[in-house]
């Protein structure tokens, strides 16, 4: 199959090609720069297909037609997709061919059904690679890794595409069989499934809170920690650490955003997407660049999609977490918790000899539940259970917060090695004031980043009773 017959359009079927004049292609290739319904409406621009495409090459591609029908199906202003679809399916049946759509129809129900969240962003492109996982009729991954090259070089080509030619029945019984998927996924909610099984979190450069924080929101919560001698060395902590925090706050995407730009140059990619000017190299030191992980790749821009992951916090309360480790696990939650640019919900839990759901958003619970503290060594057992009986669900992303030297435990080793694709964070404190920060991708430990707290210089000035005193009073309404 060459490029063109990939992306050929057909006389009395369900999508053509368009040019829209105002809007500029790709690749300096204007002409048939958008793909649409006749007689319906727009399904998209072709850059925005080709990004897709890109996504999808590593698993093949699905036909054409099929794509187009799944993207039009997730547009918000989907309309009724079963009048093309019946036209072409009735202008194709002859002789032996007597074409039904009814199925496909109903399998795009399921794909409009679907929450947003699951349509938006990078999770669309997760739905499409679960949805024509191993689908049939698909092109394989190495032609359209060439395809993509030749595109490259000769975008014009596809006006040999947009000259619509005689389908055939045959075109079409592969676009129908690749979407009649109603036996693989019965339902919207086994659709859900299938992709929170294959979901995978971010790089971390996705989305980090690098600069220092602004500490206007839950502001006063912080102030009445710092004036509350009992948490004044958690609350004298938190804005310390929102100074270093880079973490993920994946807070909800303001809408949509264009799709295709360069966002960033990384030393790991596809062969399509590495700089031009490394091809310039000689052979031994292009090899050589290539072999030691030194080749240049652009990294395609692609929004960040809204979080539909339950962050849960988890504190070790072992006899190992106690004194000061235990007052920088609770600054470092309640610093995650409070943060500025974190805007979802957040649970915590005390780990001990079982996992206890606790709140620290008072001053009040912040001091009742620092008391919590447990008779074992090291709490391995309970968070084994947390993780395999308590919530054993795949769309959550924990914290743990230990002693460091917890991490040393054979024990506590292999419920973490077992649990890592779940176990997201890890947050280790010292009786020193470090606190390091690893997070489990792709199964392997990523340490992230190390804050050193300064506690002697940060808790050198606590508040006196006297000026507590007077601090209560003038927060006192006065009467007349």
């Amino acid at each position: 199959m060459e490029l063109k017959a990939y992306f050929q359009s057909y006389e009395n079927y369900f999508w053509e090609w368009k040019t829209d004049e105002d809007v500029p292609g790709d690749s300096g290739y204007h002409e048939n720069n958008l793909l649409s319904i006749p007689g319906v409406g727009a399904i998209a621009y072709r850059p925005y297909i080709i990004e897709v495409l890109k996504e999808l090459q590593p698993q093949g591609w699905p036909p054409f037609g099929a794509l187009l029908m799944v993207l039009y199906a997730m547009q918000d202003g989907y309309t009724d997709f079963a009048g093309p679809l019946r036209y072409t399916a009735d202008f194709y049946s002859v002789g032996n061919f007597d074409f039904n759509a009814e199925r496909e129809i109903e399998f795009l129900e399921k794909i409009r059904a679907l929450p947003k969240v699951y349509k938006q962003k990078q999770n669309k492109i997760i739905l499409l690679q679960t949805l024509f996982k191993d689908s049939h009729n698909r092109l394989s991954s190495l032609n359209a890794e060439a395809y993509l090259r030749v595109y490259s070089k000769r975008p014009q080509e596809l006006s040999f595409s947009a000259e619509k030619q005689h389908a055939g029945p045959s075109v079409l019984n592969k676009d129908l069989t690749a979407i009649d998927l109603n036996e693989k996924f019965p339902t919207v909610q086994s659709i859900i499934d299938a992709m929170k099984g294959s979901i995978e979190e971010p790089e971390l450069d996705d989305e980090v809170v690098e600069e220092e924080a602004n500490a206007d929101t839950d502001k006063d919560f912080i102030r009445e920690l710092v004036e509350e001698s009992k948490t004044f060395q958690i609350g004298s902590l938190i804005k310390r650490i929102w100074s270093g925090l880079k973490i993920p706050m994946r807070h909800l995407s303001p809408g949509e955003q264009p799709i295709g730009g360069v966002s960033d140059m990384t030393n790991k990619g596809d062969f399509h997407r590495m700089l031009l000017s490394e091809f310039a190299n000689e052979d031994e030191v292009f090899i050589n660049r290539v072999a030691n992980n030194e080749a240049l790749y652009i990294q395609r821009e692609i929004p960040p999609e809204e979080n539909i992951f339950e962050r849960i916090i988890l504190i070790d309360t072992s006899l190992r977490n106690w004194g000061i480790p235990k007052v920088l696990a609770f600054s470092s939650a309640i610093a995650i918790i409070k943060h500025p640019k974190a805007h979802s919900e957040c649970k915590v839990m005390v780990l001990g000899q079982a996992a206890i759901p606790i709140s620290l958003h008072k001053v009040e619970t912040v001091i009742e539940n620092l008391n919590q503290v447990s008779p074992v060594l090291e709490v391995s057992g309970a968070l084994e259970k947390f993780l395999n009986e308590e919530y054993p669900q795949k769309d959550i992303e924990v914290f743990f917060i230990t002693h460091q030297e917890n991490l040393e435990d054979e024990k506590m080793q292999r419920v973490i090695h077992q649990n890592r694709d779940r176990l997201k964070f890890l947050v280790a404190t010292t009786s020193y004031g470090e606190i390091n920060f690893y997070k489990h991708h792709k199964g392997a430990r990523k340490h992230i980043q190390k804050i050193m707290l300064p506690l002697h210089e940060l808790w050198a000035n606590p508040p006196s009773r006297k000026r507590l005193r007077i601090i209560r009073m003038e927060r006192k309404p006065i009467f007349h």
